[in-house]
């Protein structure tokens, strides 16, 4: 008596059939009906893999997967290779199985690119293809060589990507708040050089936008996002506590400045940079004026020292200034702010450098997860889920936080410190993972570890500071 089976079998199964004795039928699928019958027949062979009973059934059913997952891979003509890069692409993005984790609920308050309008979405999967193909394979020149990087900030002019806070109005791109977080973390992940330098010009244009000079306006933002015109920012000498090492004094038709700017990131990339300094009344001036050595006629005079050599993203060009009775005036003026408005900006923006931490931390793992596949070492693989799980979810909070309005500042204080953290464990997490290769001067470890570094200072106010160094302290404990 047969027995109707009516179902895919191994090569040999009908012959040891007739072996015992029995007789059989067999028919020989189309490759369609062929495909498909694999497809039942892994969804077959993982039941009876869930329904195993010890070890010894659990290797077998897990032998047939294989077999039946490579009948398809060969059927379907797929690469192998893509899909072990499709693999490694997910366990890195949404981890591995290795923490045992059950979801038991969810809401919708998680943050991402969904949430964005569809105008940004494209947008930023234009700037991450573009940042990939041409930013990341040039990552470690750019990081070296001022030529390099100005070609990068270019290309980011050629796609109307530097004033993406600028009102379309005035030639901008006008991205929501969400949108900006998003682009901070996905161009530091690329390159910390042209994350840093960018960052500069995309200052000036929004304290240009806030302006009330509707002809500084019309001079410059509509420029500003294609890259027609650049400008750098020099106003960190703000925060300084103590007296001012930037005055500014009121005169006939405008303002006399004197002093030194100690820190401006820029020089042979932008013509002009936004200055800040101290009033007699202690309110501070913004204003712009010329990013090289300048002398005037009545003998005021700007002028620059050579680039200084920096440990980190050295190819910025970051100079000092000294200014001697520079005269500049109201025609050249962005604002007038109340004392201490800086410190105030720094209390509400508190997140905002954070958000190149993050992308610097991403920057590291990637550097963790090429490791881990090439190495095939279980605790890297390990340690990148554990930081990946840990780099998601200080990226959600903080995006949370930022269109989170009331927002407690201390909470926000917090999760900028983490950031920084991450920053700094997941770029030592690449360089560890990289042995000794991490020290050439162009391996990717090395330069993403000076980010680190860098992005750990950036915008850095006293409130930072402490608690950065409290996260140190406790963080042995």
């Amino acid at each position: 008596m047969l027995t109707n089976k009516n179902k895919l079998v191994r090569d040999y199964i009908p012959q040891l059939i007739r072996q015992a004795g029995k007789e059989v039928e067999v028919k020989f699928l189309s490759t369609p009906e062929y495909q498909q019958a694999l497809l039942t027949k892994l969804l077959e062979e993982a039941q009876e893999a869930a329904s195993s009973t010890n070890q010894y059934e659990l290797i077998e059913e897990i032998a047939d997967l294989y077999e039946v997952i490579d009948a398809l891979v060969t059927s379907y003509n797929l690469d192998r290779e893509a899909i072990l890069a499709a693999q490694v692409k997910k366990r890195k993005e949404r981890g591995g199985f290795t923490q045992k984790l059950q979801l038991i609920s969810s809401t919708s308050s998680q943050l991402s690119l969904e949430t964005l309008s569809e105008t940004e979405t494209k947008l930023l999967a234009i700037l991450k293809d573009d940042l990939q193909a041409k930013i990341a394979p040039q990552a470690a020149l750019i990081d070296r060589q001022p030529a390099a990087l100005q070609q990068a900030l270019q290309r980011m002019g050629e796609l109307s990507l530097l004033a993406l806070r600028v009102p379309e109005k005035w030639g901008g791109t006008g991205i929501s708040e969400l949108g900006f977080r998003h682009f901070q973390m996905m161009i530091a992940r690329y390159s910390g050089a042209l994350a840093f330098l960018q960052t500069q010009h995309q200052s000036a244009a929004s304290m240009l936008v806030a302006s009330t000079n509707e002809s500084l306006k019309q001079r410059y933002l509509e420029k500003m996002a294609t890259g027609e015109v650049l400008m750098g920012v020099g106003f960190s000498q703000l925060r300084r506590q103590g007296k001012p090492i930037m005055k500014a004094i009121p005169i006939d038709k405008g303002y006399e400045l004197s002093g030194e700017v100690p820190w401006i990131t820029g020089y042979g990339f932008f013509p002009n940079f936004m200055i800040g300094a101290i009033l007699p009344d202690g309110q501070e001036l913004y204003a712009i004026a010329p990013f090289q050595d300048s002398q005037q006629a009545d003998g005021g005079k700007i002028t620059f020292t050579q680039p200084i050599e920096l440990v980190a993203m050295n190819s910025t060009n970051t100079v000092r200034a000294k200014l001697e009775r520079w005269f500049i005036s109201s025609e050249e003026l962005v604002s007038i702010k109340p004392a201490r408005a800086i410190h105030a900006r720094d209390f509400q923006n508190v997140l905002h450098h954070g958000f190149f931490a993050l992308g610097c931390a991403q920057a590291g793992l990637d550097i963790l997860a090429t490791n881990a596949q090439k190495k095939q070492l279980s605790f890297i693989e390990e340690n990148l889920t554990k930081l990946s799980q840990e780099l998601n979810y200080t990226s959600q909070e903080m995006l949370r936080a930022t269109i989170k309005c009331d927002a407690p500042f201390q909470e926000k204080l917090q999760l900028r410190v983490k950031a920084i953290n991450l920053a700094l464990n997941c770029a030592s997490a690449a360089v560890i993972s990289s042995s000794g290769a991490a020290n050439y001067q162009t391996h990717p470890a090395g330069r993403v570890y000076r980010e680190a570094l860098l992005f750990s200072v950036s915008g850095q106010t006293s409130a930072v500071m402490e608690a950065s160094l409290e996260l140190l302290a406790n963080s042995g404990k």
